[in-house]
């Protein structure tokens, strides 16, 4: 492994037949943490307890630009860098913790599988890109539900791929990355970036509700940046996490699992090799207009795939429709 570092819901409306409205309460902006250490990883002993983590928690805007119809259960969407999927009963593992977390979808990062393909295995929706080698991957799994409203998928390379679903108000698009480690040049970072760009360009429209989720081998730390980062990120942010940061900048996005008042092991997602430190690099993007429809986003130390990654998790509160296309629509 490539060393990377340097709701509760408002009172519904009687009588006027609106959906409820989502609201958070505010969290204590004077909390302060004192378990971490290094530069940006944690090694205090107390964080290894199996203690449950508070609920979270953050900020509300003085103003919601979009509220979303809820569903009447939260939709729980996910990433994992699994390391592998190209090893006899991992996929079985996956769809274990996918139920047992209630996940509905799952953004899988480097699976090592080959060529791109989308299939069904025991109700989940398997779709995949890959290469040429039993390198890198990428690939969505969807639950049985929500395996119905698929309404495109783009099969673009090795590290990304989009699946739309059709959604009300607005459809959900989601993108699935793993961009490289610190082992590749800045060139190749910067390709990749002008790929999503690309990508959305493309495909999604201003009231899409667009998530990009992945391993992005990046640390945006614990500064506040605006509306783009919260107080809940962990370390100190480094060069790719600057490029990530301008990146939520120019599409308006902001990163879910920095806004919420978290246990700090309920905010690392990458455990370097010797257990001798651990990062947050993996993050969900969610559209900035769509703020208030996020009700959490932590990760899951406690999942288990043989993985050096947690995965994260984010409640999201948007309605699905079913589709009319029978697995059409891809590219």
């Amino acid at each position: 492994m490539v060393d990377r570092a340097e709701g509760k819901l408002l009172n519904r409306e009687e009588g006027n037949g609106k959906p409820p409205r989502l609201s958070f309460p505010r969290h204590d902006m004077t909390a302060t943490f004192t378990a971490a250490n290094g530069v940006n990883g944690i090694t205090d002993p107390e964080l290894e307890e199996p203690r449950p983590a508070e609920d979270g928690a953050r900020h509300l805007r003085s103003s919601s630009r979009e509220i979303l119809a809820t569903r009447k259960k939260p939709l729980r969407v996910a990433t994992w860098n699994v390391r592998t999927l190209y090893r006899e009963g991992k996929l079985e593992n996956l769809k274990r913790e996918m139920t047992r977390l209630k996940i509905n979808i799952m953004g899988v990062s480097e699976t090592r599988w080959t060529g791109q393909g989308d299939f069904y295995s025991d109700g989940f929706r398997v779709i995949h890109s890959g290469g040429n080698e039993h390198q890198k991957g990428v690939a969505v799994v969807l639950d049985k539900q929500t395996a119905k409203t698929v309404e495109r998928i783009c099969y673009e390379d090795e590290r990304l791929m989009l699946v739309k679903l059709k959604g009300k108000p607005s459809n959900m698009i989601i993108i699935q990355v793993y961009m490289p480690t610190t082992s590749h040049d800045k060139e190749e970072i910067e390709l990749m970036y002008g790929k999503i760009e690309e990508l959305l360009d493309r495909e999604t429209k201003g009231r899409d509700y667009t998530i990009i989720m992945g391993d992005w081998n990046a640390v945006v730390g614990e500064k506040r940046e605006g509306n783009i980062v919260g107080d809940y990120g962990l370390g100190t942010r480094n060069q790719r996490g600057d490029q990530l940061v301008e990146f939520c900048q120019r599409r308006r996005m902001y990163i879910s699992n920095t806004w919420f008042k978290q246990e700090k092991r309920r905010r690392y997602t990458w455990t370097k090799p010797g257990n001798t430190g651990r990062y947050q690099i993996d993050y969900i993007l969610i559209k900035s207009r769509y703020w208030n429809s996020v009700s959490n986003c932590k990760s899951y130390p406690g999942a288990d795939v043989d993985s050096d990654h947690n995965p994260v998790v984010a409640t999201v509160g948007i309605q699905l429709n079913k589709s009319s296309r029978k697995r059409e629509g891809r590219s």
